[in-house]
């Protein structure tokens, strides 16, 4: 479950490693997030040799791409992941890198074109 002050992993090669969740751009008093949501996060740590793209103490936007919440398909197959991770994007919900890490979920890939364009494995 990804509430405010939630601390994340980055799913991309932006640099960043950790993020905290600063608020959900959802709705007005939304006070959980889903996958596919876009939240405002600050970065908490950052790789030190790859800072190029962010810095730490930076505010970004990052999609939510897993999560520990069970998500229901169609056919009755319950999906959730053991951690917690997001994608940076900017205004236009377009990647902030070049790759992904790790896998994504369909229904989020089928939302958001650019994710399953970079990315190497779909659940």
């Amino acid at each position: 479950m990804v509430s405010y002050l939630s601390l994340l992993k980055v799913a991309d090669n932006s640099g960043a490693r950790v993020v905290q969740c600063i608020k959900i751009l959802k709705g007005s008093f939304q006070k959980v997030a889903h996958m596919g949501d876009v939240l405002v996060v600050v970065i908490k740590r950052a790789d030190p040799l790859k800072r190029k793209k962010v810095s730490v103490g930076g505010i970004y936007r990052g999609l939510l791409v897993r999560g520990t919440i069970p998500f229901s398909r169609s056919v009755g197959v319950w999906v959730r992941f053991n951690k917690n991770a997001v994608v940076l994007v900017n205004k236009r919900n377009a990647p902030l890198a070049k790759r992904l890490k790790g896998p994504m979920l369909r229904e989020v890939c089928m939302k958001y074109n650019f994710l399953g364009t970079i990315t190497r494995f779909v659940v």
